[in-house]
């Protein structure tokens, strides 16, 4: 039997590129096919590490013979944690959406998934751990705005030390309503995270990425903002937006870029043109054969950026390619 690499598969780009809709649908069933006779293989990643900045404290404090809070609780399950002396044990705490779920992952792989309570504030506990270098990640899942895209560190764990990585600052959501904004008209930017922070709009020509427009709004006390941009404050042309939160003492990593034009018209944001910035993997207004390239990538991978997962089902397999084809525009 001929098995084919991935490599072999999509490198026919330029060919493709010339296919009909009906063509590449075509190609899309193919590929599946294949896919699920292993006649194509994939070669397993060689690290699992994903560099991402975060802004959180990492502590190293000898284990305690006593409980580090006073009956502290998994929000999830609401078992109560408590640390034993000469434990190796990794505590992450921090702030997101309230009554939303953060994923605690271990070098790729989801370990704990726990429910922030009404404030934002989450928990997690993670025992049992052999010495070493460790990844994690964390990363929220907010009711009516999708995952946050990972934020990530490195650790040492060591014999007889609990590690908390503390004060950790999920970065917030971002939604605009227009895709193209008619010069004169407002565009209207919104989304969720941890409550009452500042935060920071910054939004930057593609003609010219030297000047970044700033502009400052609120965190509502339930974790949601909104922000009405008028746009004869901007010039014509074309933008890019990114946002973060913070507090007196930190500064969340950056949200997803979000793009949109200040032009003649207005183009608002319809339920499809939705399901397209959904699938939109590399964020180019366009789901075509590189969003396909990037997601062939990591098939059957771990590590992968949240917004590969269109099935939010943790792994990279046939439903997130059926769910691009839906999408697709060529």
């Amino acid at each position: 039997m001929i098995k084919l690499s991935l490599k072999d598969f999509v490198e026919c780009k330029e060919s493709l590129a010339q296919m009909s809709s009906f063509s590449l649908r075509t190609y899309f069933l193919l590929f599946s096919l294949l896919v699920s006779q292993s006649l194509i293989t994939h070669a397993l990643p060689e690290s699992l590490e994903t560099s991402v900045t975060v802004s959180a404290q990492v502590l190293l404090t000898l284990a305690p013979s006593y409980p580090l809070y006073d009956k502290p609780t998994n929000p999830l399950s609401g078992v109560p944690i408590t640390i034993e002396a000469g434990s190796e044990v990794v505590l992450l705490r921090g702030t997101s959406y309230p009554n939303s779920i953060v994923s605690i992952l271990k070098n790729g792989i989801v370990v704990d998934r726990v429910l922030t309570n009404n404030e934002g504030f989450f928990s997690s506990s993670l025992r049992d751990l052999n010495t070493g270098t460790y990844t994690f990640s964390v990363r929220a899942e907010i009711p009516g705005s999708g995952s946050t895209d990972l934020q990530s560190f490195s650790v040492v764990v060591t014999t007889g030390i609990t590690t908390v990585i503390d004060n950790i600052l999920i970065a917030p959501t971002l939604a605009i309503d227009k895709s193209e904004v008619r010069f004169g008209d407002y565009i209207t930017l919104s989304g969720k995270g941890a409550p009452n922070q500042v935060l920071q709009l910054y939004i930057i020509s593609s003609e010219d990425i030297d000047t970044v427009l700033h502009f400052t709004t609120k965190l509502s006390g339930s974790g949601e903002w909104s922000y009405t941009l008028k746009s004869t404050d901007i010039s014509l042309g074309d933008y890019t937006v990114h946002v973060r939160s913070e507090n007196m003492a930190l500064s969340s990593p950056r949200s997803s870029v979000q793009k949109f034009r200040v032009g003649d018209k207005n183009v608002y944001i319809g339920i499809r043109k939705i399901s397209t910035y959904y699938c939109d993997i590399n964020n180019d207004s366009f789901v075509n054969l590189f969003d396909f390239s990037i997601m062939a990538f990591w098939y059957k991978r771990y590590g992968f950026p949240p917004n590969v997962d269109l099935s939010r089902d943790e792994s990279i397999d046939l439903v997130d390619f059926s769910i691009l084809a839906y999408c697709w525009t060529g």
